[in-house]
């Protein structure tokens, strides 16, 4: 489960601001509003880049003559959450790896922190969906429940057809592309109720992980909020010059691979463009 909190947080951030954006293609925002659930399942799901930007070429040729039983809105929601778990890789791998360099547990206790700091502010304390407020309780209680609503919610995202000819082969497939849950549960709890002054500091403080007056992340907050923001706001702050935190940076580059995506899909630019604006083949920093 490493880093799937913070997996999910970009995901979700980045489609609500996406859904003010009055040039995104409708089948985009159709498939991120209707689908949410798939996008986060392509969220927490690695090694894409071999197979995500055919997936988008071919749904985009077939899309004017797509057919129910082809759920071509769903498989869309589910690439543009590989493009957004792509955006979160590649902005906290390196923090990660800078941040937990001594620390050799898996996952580092920088992962934990950030995912713990998320869940209070992104989905305020498990208020929002797709966890539960149950999990403000006794840290004994917490685990519990963290441990059963986060399976839940992992099993609620599974929504494909399992092949009943090779059952195994297909779990096995499943479990190699999907984020390992096997983080240690108390880790969480105690980070969530009984958090370490200095770790603190340094993950979240120090290392500038989050400003709530970063404009992304004010905006995204904004629209969960309900409040009005507009078209212009987002694309203002999109465009802006580099954020100051971690997490607004993360936001950044994701909104920045949605706006490639939706050019690919509306044809503005080639595959390979694309490819480019998604850093495909380009070692993170």
């Amino acid at each position: 489960m490493s880093e799937h909190i913070t997996h999910y947080a970009v995901c979700d951030d980045c489609l609500r601001l996406m859904s003010r954006m009055a040039e995104i293609h409708p089948a985009l925002q159709a498939a991120a509003r209707d689908h949410r659930d798939i996008a986060r399942l392509g969220s927490v799901t690695r090694s894409t880049d071999s197979f995500n930007p055919q997936l988008l070429q071919r749904l985009r040729d077939g899309w004017e003559g797509r057919r129910p039983e082809e759920n071509l809105e769903q498989k869309l929601a589910y690439s543009l959450g590989t493009l957004l778990h792509r955006a979160a890789d590649r902005t906290m791998k390196p923090v990660f790896r800078d941040l937990g360099a001594g620390d050799a547990q898996d996952p580092t206790d920088v992962s934990v922190y950030h995912d713990v700091f998320l869940f209070r502010e992104v989905y305020q304390g498990g208020t929002e969906l797709p966890y539960s407020p149950t999990m403000f309780g006794e840290e004994t209680a917490f685990e519990e429940t963290f441990r059963v609503l986060v399976q839940r919610a992992l099993l609620a995202m599974h929504t494909f057809i399992p092949d009943r000819t090779d059952p195994e082969g297909w779990l096995d497939r499943l479990f190699r592309l999907r984020q390992d849950f096997y983080v240690e549960i108390k880790r969480y709890a105690q980070a969530y109720h009984s958090p370490d002054p200095a770790k603190y500091q340094a993950y979240i403080v120090d290392a500038g992980f989050y400003d709530p007056e970063d404009a992304l992340i004010r905006l995204a907050r904004a629209i969960q909020n309900g409040e009005a923001v507009t078209d212009g706001a987002v694309a203002a702050a999109v465009d802006a010059a580099a954020p100051r935190t971690q997490y607004a940076e993360a936001l950044q580059r994701g909104m920045g691979y949605l706006r490639a995506a939706n050019r690919f899909f509306g044809r503005e630019i080639s595959l390979e463009e694309a490819k480019t604006a998604w850093n495909i083949g380009v070692p993170d920093h």
